[in-house]
């Protein structure tokens, strides 16, 4: 991504930052096809791929993954967490983190249903719902932003 697509992408989803590390940032995916699905974006601009990263971004992702399991362990409680790196859309280096649920979960009155556990994340193979309520969706990032803020002051 060029400058001006990446201040373009910066601008689009400062409603979705959820946490910022020094060499990361993350941000809840605006489509929740599966309820708290988010993605660390390398903040370097000139980090196009994951094979561009340095040691330190990839140890600090490392860490972020484990972090991000954390959390959503705090509250969310998955059966387990999908880690993918595809760069179709967005040609700059992101990880996406995907909670998985075997059971239906349970946020903000509302319940969640993951119909494709035990397979591919596909999102044309599940009924999704493609934006949470305006509302429901800053609570649940902001709920992230909290979790996330309280663990690095425990780390």
């Amino acid at each position: 991504m060029n400058s001006q697509q990446l201040e373009q992408f910066y601008r689009e989803r400062s409603y979705t930052k959820v946490f910022a590390y020094p060499l990361w940032t993350i941000y809840l995916e605006p489509k929740q096809y599966y309820l708290g699905w988010v993605f660390a974006w390398a903040n370097r601009p000139d980090c196009y791929d994951v094979t561009l990263t340095t040691p330190e971004e990839w140890q600090e992702l490392h860490q972020i993954i484990q972090d991000t399991k954390t959390v959503f362990a705090s509250f969310l409680r998955p059966e387990l967490v999908n880690v993918s790196f595809l760069g179709n859309m967005s040609r700059h280096c992101h990880c996406h983190i995907i909670p998985r649920y075997k059971e239906p979960v349970s946020f903000d009155g509302d319940l969640f249903a993951d119909e494709n556990f035990g397979q591919h994340y596909n999102q044309t193979n599940t009924q999704y719902r493609e934006t949470l309520h305006p509302i429901r969706f800053e609570k649940l990032r902001s709920h992230l932003a909290d979790a996330f803020q309280r663990l690095t002051y425990v780390s």
